[in-house]
């Protein structure tokens, strides 16, 4: 697990500085590289850990960095710190298997909650490959970019990714 919340520090930005230690560290880059192609693991990631586990190439490992997936600022430009709900999606995510459909509540904290996705044409292949496994909803059920039932902004209403692997 990559974790979020105080790791790397609880700054804006965390997950980034976390990725370029990494990079410069060849030995530590190659055992995360080495865990994660592993056939009988799998790894979860959230908050500065997404932000991590995103710019090792882990959710587009085809994309350079520049065009990976990122976390960036709320388009509110506020921490936001409120109960949301999300749908689960279809997707190969091994921790959300045979709950697709399901509509749960969530609690948000963050600053640096919006996905982005430089070139459209990969959050489009993102989102018809089934990799976007988790949308907030609103009072229909349906995934929105409406703020505050989306608080961040994020296209779609995308809160989570997958890779092919369900990591």
């Amino acid at each position: 697990a990559l974790v979020g919340g105080f790791s790397r520090k609880d700054v804006m930005g965390a997950g980034k500085a976390w990725a370029t230690i990494l990079r410069f560290e060849n030995r530590v880059r190659a055992e995360f590289d080495r865990f994660y192609e592993r056939d009988d693991t799998f790894s979860f990631s959230v908050c500065n850990g997404f932000q991590l586990a995103s710019l090792m190439g882990w959710f587009a490992p085809k994309l350079p960095p520049e065009r990976a997936p990122r976390l960036v600022r709320n388009l509110s430009e506020r921490f936001e710190s409120r109960l949301s709900w999300v749908k689960i999606e279809e997707s190969p995510a091994i921790m959300l298997s045979g709950m697709a459909g399901s509509i749960l509540p969530v609690w948000v904290a963050h600053g640096e909650g919006r996905l982005h996705v430089p070139e459209r044409a990969d959050l489009e292949g993102i989102v018809s490959r089934g990799l976007a496994p988790l949308r907030f909803v609103d009072v229909a059920g349906s995934s929105t970019e409406h703020y505050p039932e989306n608080p961040n902004g994020s296209p779609f209403g995308i809160t989570a990714l997958s890779d092919s692997r369900g990591h």
